[in-house]
C-alpha cells in the first residue's frame, strides 16, 4: 500500500514518528499485511539505532568533560540496548575506571595523612574533576617511601563493606620487607581472580600443585617442605583438590630438584629467577626428568621470552605468568591463548 511504502521510505531517511504514524495507517486498511511486521522490525531497528547514536554523542561530550561517573551511566544504559556496541564497552572501561579512581584519592585525601599533602600538590580536589593532567602530576610512590612513611600511609577509617584488616609482611626478596594492611574485600578480589587464572589456563584440579617460593618462618624447609590437602582457599572454591606441595626458595636448586623428584609435579608455582636456576640445573636431563609435569606458573618477576623458549624446548611445558605483588594484589595474568597479558578491570 501507498501507506506501507511511506513508512519504508520514511524509515531510509531516519524521520521515525512519520514512519510510525504510516506504519499506523497501514495497519488500519491491511492489519494481515505480512509486510508489516518486517517493516515495524526495521522500525525498531533504526529507533534503536538513534537511540545508541544519541547517547553516544551525550557520553562522548561527558568523557570530553571528564565528567567521569555521568558517562559510566551513559554508556551502561547504551550496554541496556546492545549488549555487543564496542564503543559502549570501551567507553564504559575507561569511565568507570576514572570514576572508581576520583574515589579513591577522594578516600585517601581524607583518610591517609601521606597523600593529603602530596594530592594537593598535584592539584586533585574532591569535588572537581580529575584530568589527565592531575594524575599525571602525582608522583609514583616508591618502596623507600613507604618504608619511610609506613604509618602515614595507614588510612584511618575503611569504607564501609570492606570488612576487617589484617597484617601481611612482603618476602624481602628485592629489598627490605613491607608490612602492608589489607581488607576482607582485598582477598575476596585476590580469590576470585586466582579462579579465573585456574579456569583460564584449563587446569585438572584433582592432580598435585607444587610452589617453590617464600615461606614465613621456615615452615617449607628441605628435605620435606610442606603438605596440605587442597591447592589453597581459592581453588578450593572450585572443587575438590589434588594435594599441595610447598618448598621454601631458599633451598638451593639442586635441593630443590631433589625434593621435585620425589613428589612429581604436575603445575610448579616458582619465580621467574628461580625457573632459570632450575633448568641450568637440569640442563642435561630434558623433558623426562619430570614427566607429569604440564605448566609452570611464573610469579612476581618479569618473564623473558628467552626463558619461556628454553622452559619449552628443555621441560616441553608452557609458562603461564601471574605478574603480582603482596603490595598491590594482582597487576596482569597471561591471557588464555598467547603470552600476552590482560589487566583484570576489577
Amino acid at each position: 500500500t501507498a501507506a506501507m511504502s511511506e513508512g519504508l521510505e520514511k524509515i531510509d531517511s531516519g524521520e521515525l514518528e512519520a514512519a510510525h504514524q504510516a506504519l499506523v495507517k497501514a495497519a488500519t486498511i491491511f492489519p494481515d499485511d505480512p509486510g508489516l511486521t518486517d517493516a515495524r522490525s526495521r522500525l525498531e531497528e533504526a529507533r534503536q539505532r538513534h537511540r545508541l547514536r544519541r547517547l553516544r554523542v551525550q557520553a562522548e561530550a561527558l568523557t570530553q568533560q571528564e565528567k567521569w561517573g555521568e558517562a559510566a551511566a551513559l554508556y551502561s544504559k547504551a550496554l541496556g540496548i546492545d549488549p555487543e556496541a564496542a564503543f559502549a564497552q570501551t567507553g564504559l572501561t575507561q569511565a568507570a575506571q576514572r570514576a572508581q579512581l576520583h574515589s579513591l584519592l577522594s578516600h585517601a585525601m581524607q583518610h591517609v595523612p601521606f597523600y593529603r599533602e602530596r594530592l594537593q600538590s598535584a592539584g586533585f580536589s574532591p569535588d572537581r574533576p580529575l584530568t589527565e593532567e592531575i594524575w599525571r602530576q602525582i608522583p609514583i610512590l616508591t618502596r623507600e617511601e613507604v618504608q619511610r612513611n609506613s604509618e602515614s600511609l595507614k588510612a584511618r577509617a575503611i569504607p564501609p563493606g570492606h570488612g576487617p584488616v589484617s597484617k601481611s609482611t612482603t618476602s624481602g626478596s628485592s629489598g627490605i620487607p613491607l608490612e602492608i594492611v589489607k581488607t576482607v574485600l582485598a582477598g575476596l578480589y585476590w580469590d576470585a581472580i586466582t579462579i579465573r587464572d585456574h579456569l583460564w589456563h584449563e587446569r585438572e584440579l584433582s592432580r598435585p600443585w607444587h610452589s617453590v617460593r617464600y615461606f614465613r618462618r621456615d615452615r617449607a624447609a628441605f628435605p620435606t617442605g610442606i603438605r596440605s590437602d587442597s591447592w589453597g582457599r581459592a581453588a578450593a572454591i572450585l572443587g575438590a583438590t589434588g594435594p599441595g606441595f610447598g618448598l621454601d626458595i631458599m633451598t638451593d636448586p639442586p635441593q630443590q630438584i631433589e625434593w621435585l623428584k620425589a613428589n612429581q609435579p604436575t603445575y610448579l608455582l616458582t619465580y621467574p629467577s628461580n625457573l632459570k636456576a632450575l633448568l641450568e640445573n637440569t640442563r642435561s636431563a630434558g623433558a623426562a626428568l619430570f614427566p607429569e609435569l604440564r605448566q609452570v606458573v611464573t610469579i612476581s618477576e618479569s618473564v623473558s621470552e628467552d626463558l619461556r623458549e628454553r622452559c619449552r624446548q628443555q621441560w616441553g611445558v608452557l609458562i603461564r605468568d601471574t605478574y603480582s605483588s603482596t603490595e598491590v594484589g594482582y597487576i596482569a595474568l597471561q591471557a588464555p591463548k598467547g603470552d600476552h597479558y590482560l589487566v583484570p578491570d576489577e
